[in-house]
């Protein structure tokens, strides 16, 4: 009987759901029984909730795990003698303790959690229509994931794996996951008086131009919160307050109706950027 995956992702710019293929490829080489999903898309009546080993990825957002992502989490059913792994991507920018929080979460769904990760990929922040910090520069993860680490994130894989096939299911102490963080000192004081709200409150709004909008309903079916709405007027609008300024939307719009300002984005993401330190891929088992 093969061993069964279940990986899960959530992906704005396509950083995580990458990695999420590449579990993919490892287990499948080890001819397990590999399932991915978006977690967008999961559904417990139509995919197994028994498997060997559940993977779950997500990016990092204001320093938290996606408030989307958070509520998908918390659907999934409870999974029995399961083992886990976590990770999360980011972009050199302020990594909070999300692979500790992945593996908190998926505890509490019965999961045995045996490692986890943060990634580093580009910074998917966009600074202009089409363009990506991460695409340009080295601070911000351009050239990343590297073939080293690469290679790393496939033989921990591998390892867990194999673990699993033996039996070997001892929980680690997901206490040693806080370490997987890069806040420096004063990232540390602003974590504590600060939320993600109020961060996300730094960033400049979506903006919506009626000449250019089409009204396809793509944005609505990108939007994760439920913020942009259509009319019986089929009047476009945006609600700020469900807003979590992810920019997918304007991502997602091929008539360029959506847009932000993008030099506030740029030096946002730049400010926040020096509060950083050991902004590497790190990975504990």
């Amino acid at each position: 009987m093969k061993f069964k995956a279940l990986i899960l992702y959530y992906s704005c710019s396509g950083n995580t759901k990458k990695m999420a293929i590449e579990a993919r490829n490892v287990l499948g080489n080890m001819d397990w029984d590999v399932s991915i999903h978006n977690l967008r898309s999961y559904k417990q009546t139509i995919h197994s909730s028994d498997p060997d080993l559940i993977i779950l990825g997500v990016p990092v957002q204001y320093w938290e795990i996606p408030d989307a992502a958070v509520r998908m989490i918390r659907a999934l059913p409870q999974f029995e003698n399961a083992a886990g792994f976590v990770f999360s991507t980011y972009g050199k920018c302020v990594c909070n303790n999300v692979p500790y929080d992945l593996a908190t979460e998926l505890q509490s769904k019965g999961v045995s959690i045996l490692g986890g990760a943060q990634i580093v990929m580009p910074n998917s922040s966009p600074i202009g229509e089409n363009t990506r910090i991460g695409d340009l520069e080295e601070s911000f993860g351009k050239g990343e994931l590297t073939e080293t680490n690469l290679a790393k994130y496939r033989s921990i894989l591998h390892k867990i794996a194999k673990r699993v096939e033996n039996c070997d299911l001892d929980e680690m102490d997901i206490g040693r996951l806080k370490d997987l963080h890069t806040r420096n000192a004063i990232a540390a004081l602003m974590n504590v008086f600060t939320t993600a709200d109020m961060r996300r409150g730094s960033m400049p709004q979506v903006q919506h131009d009626e000449r250019k909008c089409t009204l396809c309903k793509k944005c609505m079916k990108l939007c994760d919160y439920q913020a942009i709405s259509l009319s019986d007027e089929n009047e476009l609008s945006i609600d700020e307050k469900r807003c979590q300024v992810c920019y997918q939307c304007i991502a997602g719009c091929t008539k360029n109706a959506l847009s932000t300002e993008w030099e506030q984005v740029n030096s946002g993401t730049r400010f926040i950027h020096q509060f950083s330190k050991n902004t590497e891929t790190l990975f504990v088992t």
